[in-house]
């Protein structure tokens, strides 16, 4: 059994006093890429609301121009509520494995203990590149237009991060003891599903 859920998308927009770098992600199970990128000027700041229609949508840089209105299908979501779910399941994992275990210890002596995502405290996207640094990633793009920098570390960053949540839910799903297993694998962590636009 598997997500009833199988494709979602997030945008990051970077706000600039020159208009918005936007990129989308795109996510599958078992994968997410990046799907898009753009650099909208503010005399046509109206685009980037049709760019992130029937998207999950998180923030950075300036704050958005006054009169700038997202579509009521665009819907925030924070990498707090990502890795505090994230991690949740990961000691949720942790327990069901040791208690599997527990149940026979001589018969399942050698059973390979899950391997999760070591989750950070917190994400702050705006701070990606420092972030990518910690992670021993590249912090940048060598090429990248200046406006466009913070957003593609942004997404980057939220890549690792979705890319770690869909290999912790592979683990599980493939481990017949948990609760994963049994109710479906799920392409984001339940505070992200639930936030969800509605498709059309």
């Amino acid at each position: 059994m598997t997500s009833a859920t199988q494709y979602a998308s997030l945008g990051i927009v970077d706000w600039q006093p020159l208009g918005a770098a936007v990129e989308t992600l795109s996510i599958a199970e078992g994968e997410c890429v990046l799907s898009g990128a753009w650099f909208v000027e503010l005399s046509n700041i109206d685009l980037v609301a049709k760019l992130l229609s029937h998207r999950l949508l998180i923030e950075i840089g300036a704050a958005a121009p006054k009169s700038f209105i997202f579509e009521p299908s665009t819907t925030p979501v924070t990498t707090d509520s990502f890795i505090h779910d994230a991690k949740i399941e990961r000691s949720l994992g942790m327990q069901e494995f040791e208690l599997f275990k527990g149940e026979s210890p001589k018969k399942r002596k050698n059973l390979v203990e899950p391997l999760f995502t070591q989750w950070p405290i917190s994400l702050d996207l705006d701070n990606a590149a420092e972030h990518m640094r910690i992670l021993k990633k590249a912090t940048h793009i060598v090429g990248t237009d200046p406006e466009m920098e913070r957003v593609l570390t942004a997404s980057r960053l939220a890549k690792w991060m979705i890319d770690g949540w869909l290999r912790d839910e592979k683990e599980r799903f493939e481990r017949p003891y948990t609760s994963v297993a049994k109710s479906g694998s799920r392409i984001l962590p339940p505070a992200w599903l639930s936030s969800l636009p509605a498709r059309i």
